[in-house]
């Protein structure tokens, strides 16, 4: 995690590596903005969500991709690699 102010939650991915499915754990009561970006900068999804939720790659090539996550803590960026 690469918390910008220093007062980011804790926000866990797993799996990662993954082969087509990961679910974000977030702190309870915290929401997010997710963003999902390709290596080359597009977004490929954009959600707002909240607790543990589910994310879909399928159908995304494998690779590396971005998740940001936006809360009113801070932000949080994480590397997800796809199998």
């Amino acid at each position: 995690a690469l918390p910008i102010d220093g007062q980011a939650p804790e926000i866990y991915v797993s799996p990662n590596p993954t082969h087509g499915e990961i679910t974000l754990h977030l702190p309870e009561g915290i929401k997010a903005d997710i963003f999902l970006f390709s290596v080359d900068n597009r977004i490929l999804l954009r959600k707002t969500t909240q607790g543990a939720t589910r994310l879909s790659l399928d159908g995304m090539p494998t690779g590396v991709y971005l998740l940001k996550l936006v809360t009113h803590q801070g932000i949080v960026v994480k590397r997800i690699v796809k199998q």
